[in-house]
């Protein structure tokens, strides 16, 4: 599958700092988004914080969305080696729905999509 054929069809989500309230001022520092694998085997949130504070950014909960929890895959502020989680099954579970970017960093959670039917 090609890069153009994902994004057309891949389910994103943009947010900013809040949930569903992506902010594209030129101005702006920070930009969040949720995308669901094309199967739906997995979701990704990621929050980018380009801005020289830190930024608190809304989560949206994994549970009733997706059926499982969110864990941290990657935060670039963070020290190697807990900046990049190698292992899916060792990353550790975000329980808050605010989670704090530091200045600068990308974070990614992930989450596998549980059957909901």
């Amino acid at each position: 599958i090609s890069l153009n054929q994902f994004l057309t069809l891949a389910k994103f989500q943009w947010h900013g700092v809040k949930l569903n309230e992506p902010d594209w001022n030129p101005q702006s520092h920070s930009i969040a988004l949720t995308a669901r694998s094309l199967r739906a085997r997995f979701a990704i949130h990621m929050m980018i914080n380009a801005y020289w504070d830190e930024l608190r950014f809304e989560v949206p909960p994994a549970l009733s969305l997706f059926g499982n929890e969110w864990r941290r895959w990657i935060d670039t502020f963070r020290e190697s080696p807990d900046d990049i989680i190698t292992s899916w099954d060792e990353a550790p579970v975000v329980e808050q729905n605010i989670y704090a970017v530091q200045p600068r960093s990308i974070v990614c959670f992930f989450t596998r999509i549980k059957n909901l039917a």
